[in-house]
């Protein structure tokens, strides 16, 4: 993996994966449906940056309930910021492209909503859908 000029607005990083690295995701997904299937739940802080990641998420993860995290720019920059010990230029890049082609079963906004009203967003939406969806 490296680190190249993304999409977004300057500074705008992004990571460009290797075959390794691809390989290592492939099999990432392949384990984390493998417990699925043993009855093992898991919760799971996945980004997904590229096409290649994103196509095997989506093919092997086929009964996951899919939530996607989103922040006002602005925001997430002044975040990237603050903690100090972030690549700056990061976020803008991911920003860029972190939602690409990609279907949620509940979609998030972190801005002002405070953790724990999202931990129970996520819960009555998880609740909800128990019986259309195994979880990931």
């Amino acid at each position: 993996m490296r680190i190249v000029q993304g999409d977004g607005p300057a500074p705008s990083w992004i990571p460009e994966y290797d075959h390794e690295f691809h390989t290592v995701t492939r099999l990432a997904h392949r384990f984390w449906a493998d417990m699925r299937r043993d009855g093992i739940d898991l919760v799971i802080d996945h980004v997904i940056l590229d096409a290649m990641i994103r196509e095997q998420a989506k093919g092997t993860l086929v009964d996951a309930f899919w939530i996607g995290v989103n922040c006002d720019f602005d925001e997430l920059i002044r975040r990237e910021t603050a903690r100090g010990d972030r690549f700056l230029g990061f976020a803008s890049g991911t920003f860029a492209v972190v939602h690409n082609e990609m279907t949620y079963d509940l979609f998030l906004d972190t801005t002002a909503t405070p953790p724990d009203v999202l931990a129970r967003q996520i819960h009555q939406a998880v609740l909800g859908n128990q019986k259309t969806h195994d979880l990931f």
